[in-house]
């Protein structure tokens, strides 16, 4: 947790470079969505229902190859909606992939993003220099553990030491079972015509289906589980590594 909140904070500072605003942002999207970086470059967006944007990612893990709806809290552990914002203003007018390429230092004030993804060399290097911005008090060795994947599993920890339903663990997993896939999201018709800098303005008529109001609850409540946690014991309790265990559990959240 302490993790999210430094890159929340670093990112939505005023001399945060623009490639590390758009590398954290990234993270900060694999860690409340519970994405692996690979999904990252298959991204559609579409609406904000309910303090979550909806979209679809097109690339599942191995063989699958079937699109899968996904629920993104949009507010915050620190910062509000302030972070997703940020994340907005550093993608393409297209939003296909999450993480752009640059040109330049990675340091750099000055725009240096490219209209292309970050290819797979480039990842780990990046995310590693945004920790050692974002969380100058850490030492290598323990940024060096944090790898392209480890931001999926956030939400299925912290869900797993609330002691919640296995139901609700799949939902935030997008695992095999998971009720918004089976039954569909937007119609396909729907799905290729919007873009992903019209989410703001998008009705919220799809929301109508039980599934996805499920979905999008589980993922808020997990979110607002640990920000309200955060609140009650302050960022300079929060541990790098532990601390999963103290969370609410299932039974007494609100």
């Amino acid at each position: 947790m302490r993790m999210l909140v430094d890159i929340e904070r670093f990112i939505t500072s005023v001399n945060c470079p623009p490639v590390l605003r758009n590398v954290g942002g990234g993270v900060l999207f694999m860690a409340y969505a519970c994405f692996r970086w690979k999904q990252t470059g298959s991204i559609q967006l579409y609406f904000i229902v309910e303090g979550c944007l909806c979209g679809q990612v097109d690339v599942d893990k191995g063989k699958r190859k079937e699109p899968r709806p996904f629920f993104l809290p949009i507010t915050g552990l620190v910062s509000g909606r302030r972070w997703f914002k940020v994340l907005l203003r550093s993608l393409q007018p297209d939003g296909r992939h999450i993480f752009r390429d640059f040109e330049g230092p990675i340091d750099s004030i000055e725009p240096s993003l490219l209209p292309a993804p970050l290819p797979s060399g480039k990842v780990e290097m990046v995310i590693r220099e945004l920790l050692r911005r974002a969380s100058p008090w850490l030492d290598p060795s323990d940024t060096a553990e944090f790898t392209r994947h480890s931001a999926r599993h956030v939400l299925p920890t912290a869900s797993a030491a609330r002691d919640t339903p296995l139901e609700w663990q799949i939902e935030i997993g997008r695992w095999c079972g998971y009720s918004v896939y089976r039954q569909g999201l937007i119609a396909e018709q729907e799905l290729k015509t919007k873009r992903a800098l019209e989410i703001m303005a998008m009705p919220t008529r799809y929301s109508a289906e039980a599934a996805t109001q499920r979905s999008i609850r589980i993922m808020k409540t997990e979110i607002s589980v640990m920000r309200e946690y955060i609140s009650v014991v302050g960022v300079d309790s929060l541990s790098w590594f532990e601390g999963w265990d103290k969370i609410p559990r299932h039974n007494s959240s609100k």
